[in-house]
């Protein structure tokens, strides 16, 4: 467990910019990437109050992602793009759970689990919009979030305080 609630300020510029920086995201698409993350992190982990699933469950992190979902992106995805895996491989540290506290590397693997997504990413600034692009494609119709919580979550945690 985490007790440390990181800003969304610091989230933005020390995590999810760089990284977003070094994926080489194109400019057209990074300020929608940058707020589709920071919904994400506030939504799935509280923005780093929580770093271990609630409940005891396996997720990990800012961006609460699975062992099995990152298993995934390595093995049906960073397989087949040998200069992007390389990239991702610059992240990681080689120990242990490091889904929970390399917030970096766990923001890499966030952002390629939208990028497989066929669906261009919602517009900058809909936050409606964001919630629902979560709801279908990170948290999943199987999944407990829902759009509103989203929501919810980006008012209290990031609306105002960039």
């Amino acid at each position: 467990m985490s007790n440390l609630q990181l800003s969304p300020a610091m989230v933005r510029d020390k995590i999810i910019l760089p990284v977003l920086e070094g994926l080489g995201e194109p400019e057209h698409t990074c300020v929608q990437s940058m707020q589709l993350l920071l919904g994400t992190a506030a939504t799935e982990s509280k923005m780093g109050l929580w770093l271990r699933q609630l409940g005891g469950g396996p997720a990990l992190g800012l961006w609460q992602i699975e062992p099995d979902t990152e298993w995934d992106v390595w093995n049906n995805y960073l397989a087949f793009r040998p200069e992007l895996r390389k990239i991702v491989q610059g992240w990681q540290k080689g120990t242990n759970r490091e889904m929970e506290w390399n917030h970096a590397y766990s923001c890499a693997i966030a952002r390629l689990i939208y990028k497989r997504v066929p669906s261009p990413l919602p517009p900058a600034d809909n936050i409606e919009a964001q919630a629902h692009y979560w709801k279908n494609h990170y948290n999943t119709r199987m999944g407990k979030g829902t759009p509103e919580k989203y929501i919810k979550d980006w008012q209290e945690l990031v609306e105002g305080k960039l």
